[in-house]
């Protein structure tokens, strides 16, 4: 899609509009912690998720959850955030990347995937942590910043619930499964068989469809060169070998 049909999709899509709105609902906690990393001096930015128009033609829609992003930006309204994210995943530009080849090549072994359309504009994709700095090495928020994402901008059960996925991947790895605790109040981490719970986890939650895995971060699988067993564990698990 050029940028203007990709403009006209996003503005009659339903549940875009749906994600519109809960984020326009959450702006003014939105702007007290920008305000507030502004008189620390730290440049802060923020991921808002927007769902793709290739992910609708998909029989098995998957939702990739991330960590957080190593660089991106912030716009002064979430209809911009939305839209700047939307760009991205319209255009090939860093989609040889592990934390997407490996969720597109698991949905291109269970869905039918055009190859001439970008492997991004498949997924649906959100963060455990939206805000972030825009550096690396990534460093933790200011503890006063992340008690109010804590307790007034908690959306991960909102957003999931609006993007409607079959299967979610959370590619996190284990050590951000406090994130998860925190965002999906008593959700439970199961054993998948023949690994250990940290290496691989079934998750179960009132609003995560029966397809709901963490596994380790999609980087590390290709350098532990696990990457192909992981899919095909996946494909197993969901009953798709």
């Amino acid at each position: 899609m050029n940028n203007e049909e990709l403009t006209k999709w996003f503005e009659n899509d339903k549940n875009n509009n749906e994600l519109l709105k809960l984020y326009e609902s959450k702006w003014n906690i939105v702007e007290k912690i920008f305000n507030i990393a502004d008189d620390n001096e730290n440049s802060l930015v923020l991921f808002l998720s927007s769902i793709p128009y290739n992910y609708y033609k998909t029989n098995h829609k998957i939702l990739m959850i991330g960590q957080e992003n190593n660089g991106w930006a912030y716009f002064s309204s979430p209809k911009e955030s939305m839209r700047y994210t939307l760009g991205f995943q319209n255009i090939r530009r860093w989609e040889q990347f592990p934390i997407f080849t490996f969720p597109y090549n698991f949905c291109a072994s269970i869905n039918e995937c055009d190859k001439n359309e970008t492997k991004k504009s498949y997924l649906a994709w959100t963060n455990l942590r939206k805000f972030s700095f825009d550096e690396e090495p990534k460093k933790y928020l200011e503890e006063n910043i992340q008690k109010i994402i804590d307790e007034e901008f908690n959306i991960l059960e909102d957003e999931i619930k609006i993007i409607n996925p079959d299967i979610v991947l959370f590619l996190t790895g284990y050590r951000y499964d406090n994130d998860i605790k925190k965002q999906l109040s008593g959700v439970e981490f199961s054993n998948v068989l023949g690994y250990d719970i940290s290496q691989f986890a079934r998750l179960k939650h009132s609003v995560l469809p029966y397809n709901s895995f963490r596994i380790y971060h999609p980087g590390y699988l290709q350098r532990a060169k696990l990457y192909y067993e992981y899919l095909d564990k996946l494909r197993e698990e969901c009953n798709f070998k």
